[in-house]
């Protein structure tokens, strides 16, 4: 069966992505929520929005 990627592309009630960076050393993240800890440095709670992704 061929599915058509934007059919889903609101499922989740028109979520939009967060673009995320850590205070501590300015790692980038991608996501709908705030990473808990950091992969690059360890510190926690660091996150701070950046911007939104449409």
């Amino acid at each position: 069966m061929d599915y058509n990627i934007d059919i889903f592309s609101n499922y989740n009630g028109g979520d939009t992505m967060a673009i995320w960076k850590c205070a501590n050393c300015g790692a980038i993240r991608e996501g709908r929520c705030k990473p808990r800890k950091c992969a690059e440095c360890g510190a926690s709670d660091s996150f701070k929005k950046e911007e939104e992704k449409k």
